[in-house]
């Protein structure tokens, strides 16, 4: 009876105590790895990659893929710079409506011409990103240093930054919709099986359609604060955000095939990737040796989730 106790602990909570261990051994074999600094260093680094990870949560487990999360980081943030000079919450506004924008047009698409969501948000990472080059002519964007937006990414609460407590927010927001409330069932049963949903009167398309909102409204929510935080934007600023947002979520239990998962596996994954990378930047490894380790992490996460969802490829 215990031994099977320990058995679903060891299965449910893998990653978790895989990043417990990597803690301890970081801490004692990784120079300055367990210093408060660097500590909220890891803290900082989650945050903003969390908020996008948890946003394409939602549209992972019903079934698709957003890639487009990075350009929209990009294009948020220039928008929120250049309209920062104006008022912030035309700074917040403007970049969070063009974020819904791209998450409609993103799920219509998808939806009403059966598309396949990779290559879709694939096409609208490029043309949200030659926008965002068009829009700034390929310069840097640069913030007023008074401007009050700039406190969205600088001030702090209790010694954090006040953007942690943003993605600690968003994150248990999140997780309450997709755990208690309709919208998250039905986000399970689409993914888990379109036809079924449909046939039990589920609006399948439209709960797609929200996820997607969802994703692309958390992407422009981390663009602004990580504007905010640099007091600069470039249309190139998520260049691979979606690579470490899909790495964090499939790193994290949520199945690529769709009906599997949650926000605090997401967390967790997000947690389990950054702490790799704070470790391999505190030895001094080489930047192509981060991609290579991140790419391995996610091949095995993808085996390990073909494996034990019994899917043959």
């Amino acid at each position: 009876m215990k031994s099977n106790i320990f058995k679903n602990i060891a299965k449910n909570q893998a990653v978790l105590i895989v990043l417990i261990f990597l803690f301890i051994i970081f801490s004692a074999f990784v120079p300055s790895f367990f210093s408060a600094r660097n500590l909220i260093n890891i803290l900082k680094q989650t945050s903003i990659i969390g908020i996008v990870a948890c946003g394409l949560t939602f549209s992972v487990i019903a079934g698709s893929v957003d890639l487009s999360v990075g350009s929209i980081v990009s294009i948020s943030g220039v928008l929120a710079l250049s309209f920062s000079y104006r008022s912030i919450w035309l700074a917040i506004f403007i970049p969070i409506a063009v974020s819904i924008l791209i998450g409609l047009v993103n799920g219509l698409i998808i939806t009403k011409f059966n598309a396949n969501s990779v290559i879709i948000t694939l096409a609208m990472l490029a043309v949200v990103r030659g926008l965002a080059l068009i829009y700034t002519g390929g310069k840097m964007v640069e913030g007023a240093d008074n401007s009050k937006f700039m406190l969205i990414g600088r001030s702090s609460l209790s010694g954090l930054n006040v953007y942690i407590f943003i993605f600690i927010i968003i994150a248990v927001i999140l997780g309450i919709i997709m755990n208690f409330t309709a919208l998250g069932r039905f986000v399970y049963h689409a993914g888990s099986n379109i036809d079924a949903s449909k046939i039990a009167g589920i609006k399948v398309d439209n709960i797609r359609i929200y996820t997607f909102i969802i994703s692309a409204v958390c992407a422009g929510i981390a663009g602004i604060i990580l504007s905010s935080r640099l007091y600069t934007a470039s249309p190139l600023t998520g260049n691979g955000y979606e690579f470490d947002a899909v790495a964090a979520i499939v790193v994290g239990g949520t199945s690529l095939l769709g009906g599997k998962g949650n926000i605090y596996r997401t967390v967790i994954g997000i947690f389990f990737i950054v702490t790799v990378i704070n470790a391999m930047i505190l030895l001094n490894l080489p930047v192509a040796f981060q991609y290579v380790v991140k790419a391995v992490i996610i091949v095995v996460a993808v085996w390990l989730d073909i494996r034990t969802s019994r899917v043959n490829i």
